[in-house]
């Protein structure tokens, strides 16, 4: 290989190195905010928890999609699962009960533990 090429490597590598860290270290804030969304989707305000909820099920896809994009292929698993389970549990009127809401966001309080 030639040094050209090796060099490209090096920065796309460097490149790659600083989104990641720029992503695991918003990871903690962007946590809380799904987590808080998760609370608001099981609230009484029936429409704004159907507003939450689609908040809550747009982040989840994101994780699920980006994290392995950036070598965190275990939190876009649990992102991905978390999103399953939150479809699954949607109400008629567009949220969650409140006790899956509660379950939800703790479960995704704790993604940043799936990052190794």
């Amino acid at each position: 290989m030639n040094d050209e090429a090796e060099e490209a490597r090096r920065r796309t590598s460097e490149r790659i190195a600083e989104v990641r860290a720029r992503f695991a270290a918003g990871l903690t804030e962007r946590v809380n905010a799904l987590s808080a969304l998760a609370m608001r989707a099981g609230g009484a305000d029936r429409a704004a928890a159907a507003e939450a909820f689609g908040g809550l099920r747009l982040g989840l896809h994101n994780l699920a999609g980006g994290a392995p994009t950036l070598g965190l292929p275990a939190l876009g698993r649990a992102a991905a699962t978390l999103e399953k389970r939150l479809i699954a549990a949607r109400c008629p009127d567009g949220g969650l009960d409140a006790e899956t809401a509660a379950s939800l966001a703790r479960d995704v309080a704790g993604l940043p533990s799936t990052i190794g």
